[in-house]
């Protein structure tokens, strides 16, 4: 549940990992920080279903300690 805007820590430390973003129709406004571990992994955020994130269905997080913070407009994920 991403309702109230959310902090995500991802541990790929196991491997990549992925992580699906909500229906934007449902989280008009929201914020979530995405920030993943130390680790060299990828953490790949998802649009759900046809949405984006800047244009892309995805994104990825490769580089350790990166962070990406997302705002939602009710159709589709936006990087601030």
């Amino acid at each position: 549940d991403f309702s109230g805007g959310k902090i995500l820590l991802v541990d790929s430390t196991s491997g990549d990992v992925t992580v699906i973003l909500p229906a934007a129709a449902n989280h008009t406004g929201e914020i979530v920080k995405i920030k993943k571990n130390a680790d060299a992994n990828n953490v790949t955020i998802d649009a759900n279903s046809s949405e984006t994130i800047d244009g892309s269905t995805t994104i990825i997080l490769e580089s350790p300690r990166s962070a990406v913070q997302l705002i939602c407009d009710g159709s589709n994920w936006h990087v601030m």
